[in-house]
């Protein structure tokens, strides 16, 4: 139990945990305009995007 890395942290790092989807740069380009689109007809309707630099790649 507990948590795994390959990097080693020091205490009182900011350590996050990711359990969402994991998708390429031009999938999250296809659903993001779908979003917008649904996003007009559904004011209630939000959705937010992140990106994440690894091994100093866009992910």
């Amino acid at each position: 139990n507990g948590v795994f890395t390959t990097k080693q942290f020091s205490r009182g790092d900011f350590l996050l945990e990711y359990a969402g989807e994991r998708i390429n740069s031009e999938e999250a380009e296809k659903r993001e305009q779908s979003y917008r689109r649904k996003q007009r007809k559904e004011t209630y309707n939000r959705c937010y995007m992140y990106t994440f630099k690894f091994n100093q790649k866009l992910q």
